[in-house]
């Protein structure tokens, strides 16, 4: 059985759905890394449950997959740019923040004009213009974690899933949906 440690990606991920929509936001995207990742999947399983607890309907439109770099978000937000989402689900900061970047080259305002969220909140998150909207993982928790199942595993014992808990950061890049 293989040692699987991770955050709580799709809990995480339907409570940023669920602020957004709180902001009344219903035409929300997302944009995940390398769309066979375990991680991206569990992450768009997440986007998944927020709109099917919002009543939203899912539109395939909405979603676009890249990788897990800066380089990702700047290249999809022409896509973006030109959708009517207000508001899309980055599966990682660094996405989020290419996001960002490239929507201002495309004239668009974040969060005026459309809201961004990342997920990781890495240092770069707070200090970012706007400050990200993101899930905060506990990189510790997962690294003691990683090492006591791992040492389970050299011992004989069976290895099970670890889930590690994760908290909704709520910042700048998030608003009300303008219409």
């Amino acid at each position: 059985m293989p040692i699987i440690i991770s955050s709580d990606n799709i809990n995480s991920v339907a409570a940023i759905v669920e602020h957004l929509v709180s902001l009344g936001h219903r035409r929300i995207g997302f944009l995940g890394g390398d769309k066979e990742s375990v991680v991206t999947r569990e992450r768009f399983s997440g986007y998944l449950v927020g709109l099917n607890e919002a009543d939203i309907e899912y539109n395939g439109a909405y979603v676009r997959y890249g990788n897990y770099t800066e380089s990702c978000g700047l290249n999809a937000a022409e896509y973006f740019a030109g959708t009517d989402v207000t508001a899309v689900v980055c599966a990682s900061d660094l996405i989020a923040i290419g996001l960002i970047n490239g929507l201002k080259k495309h004239g668009l305002c974040v969060p005026e004009d459309i809201s961004v969220t990342g997920f990781d909140n890495l240092d770069v998150a707070r200090y970012f213009s706007p400050a990200l909207t993101t899930v905060k993982q506990d990189f510790v928790s997962l690294g003691e974690n990683a090492f006591t199942l791992l040492r389970q595993a050299i011992k004989g014992n069976k290895i099970k899933r670890v889930t590690i808990h994760t908290e909704p950061i709520f910042r700048d890049s998030t608003a009300p949906v303008k219409e």
